[in-house]
C-alpha cells in the first residue's frame, strides 16, 4: 500500500490530502506518504474521543476536531496546539437542516403512537442489553406513556429489546437525521450519537458504560449521566413531568455544546477555507 500511494503521487499532482480518520492504515499510509513529500494533511475526527485509540500517534498536519475538549486532550498528551483546529465535522452539518418527512409521515412509518412523546434508545447491537432491559423495566414500572424507539448502531435488524417488550418499535433503517427531529429525548450509550442529537437541540441521558482509559467525554453533563439505569430511568421520567428537569436539561446542553462543539457556523465551509489556507501556504501548523 505505501508503495502504491507512492506511485499515485507521482502520477497526481496532489497539493493536499484529506482523510476521515487516521484509525485506518489507509489513512495513515496516506497521511505518512504526504509528509514525507511535504504535502499538507488534514486529518477530520471520525467519532467522539473515548480513549485515545484511533487518535494517537497524531499523525496529519492538521486534525480537524469538534471542540475545545480535543484540543486540551491532545495538549495533555503533548501535542502542539498549533496542529488542531476546531472545525466542528460536516456530516453534523446536517443538525441544522429541514427535516426530510413530516412528523405524521414519521409516525405512520414507524408505527408510533402520534399522540405520545417519543424517547430514542441508542444501543449497540447486544452490548450492555442487561442494562437497558432494566432501563426500560423501570421506565414501564413508573407509568411513562411514551413511545420508545431502539436506534441499534450499527444493527439494521430489528434489536431483540423490540420482540421483548412488544410497545418497543425498531428504527429500522432510517438515518439518524431522519429520526432526529421527530423525538422529544434520546437516552445513549457513549456513543457519538449523543453528541449529534444535542447538537439537533435534543436532551441527551447517557447509560455510562465506562471503561478503561475512558476520556470522561461526557461526564460534564453530570445527573444526565447515570451507572444506573434504574437511576437513569427514573431522571428521564422526571425529564416528562417536572418543568426544573426540562430546564436542568436544556442547561446542561448548552454548557456542554460551549465546550464541546462551539463552532455555530457551517463546518463544510470551515473545513474548505482551511483546505485552501493549506494549499496556498498561507498557515503555518508548526
Amino acid at each position: 500500500m505505501i508503495e502504491q500511494v507512492n506511485q499515485f503521487f507521482d502520477e497526481v499532482p496532489i497539493s493536499c490530502v484529506l482523510v476521515s480518520s487516521t484509525h485506518s492504515y489507509i489513512s495513515r499510509i496516506l497521511s505518512l506518504v504526504a509528509a514525507e513529500r511535504g504535502i499538507p494533511s488534514i486529518c477530520l475526527q471520525h467519532g467522539i474521543m473515548n480513549s485515545e485509540q484511533g487518535f494517537i500517534p497524531k499523525i496529519a498536519t492538521i486534525d480537524a476536531v469538534y471542540g475545545q475538549f480535543e484540543v486540551d486532550w491532545y495538549k495533555q498528551l503533548g501535542v502542539n496546539q498549533h496542529g488542531l483546529k476546531i472545525i466542528g465535522h460536516p456530516r453534523f452539518d446536517q443538525a441544522k437542516q429541514l427535516p426530510q418527512q413530516t412528523r405524521k409521515a414519521f409516525h405512520q412509518n414507524l408505527g408510533l403512537d402520534p399522540r405520545k412523546k417519543t424517547i430514542m434508545l441508542v444501543v449497540r447491537e447486544n452490548q450492555k442489553i442487561e442494562k437497558w432491559r432494566l432501563f426500560l423495566k423501570t421506565i414501564y414500572a413508573k407509568k411513562l406513556d411514551v413511545n420508545i424507539l431502539i436506534k441499534d448502531i450499527p444493527g439494521k435488524d430489528a434489536h431483540p429489546l423490540t420482540k421483548e417488550f412488544p410497545v418497543v418499535s425498531s428504527s429500522k433503517i432510517s438515518s439518524l437525521y431522519d429520526i432526529l427531529p421527530h423525538v422529544d429525548c434520546v437516552v445513549s450509550y457513549t456513543s457519538t450519537v449523543a453528541l449529534e442529537s444535542m447538537l439537533a437541540d435534543k436532551p441527551v441521558f447517557i447509560l455510562d458504560n465506562s471503561f478503561p482509559n475512558y476520556t470522561g467525554y461526557y461526564n460534564p453533563l453530570n445527573e444526565m449521566v447515570q451507572k444506573d439505569p434504574r437511576k437513569l430511568a427514573k431522571l428521564v421520567t422526571l425529564f416528562f413531568t417536572t418543568p426544573h428537569w426540562k430546564s436542568y436539561a436544556k442547561n446542561k446542553r448548552e454548557q456542554f455544546l460551549r465546550y464541546a462543539y462551539p463552532y455555530k457556523g457551517i463546518s463544510e465551509k470551515r473545513l474548505k477555507a482551511l483546505i485552501y489556507e493549506l494549499m496556498n501556504g498561507k498557515f503555518t501548523p508548526f
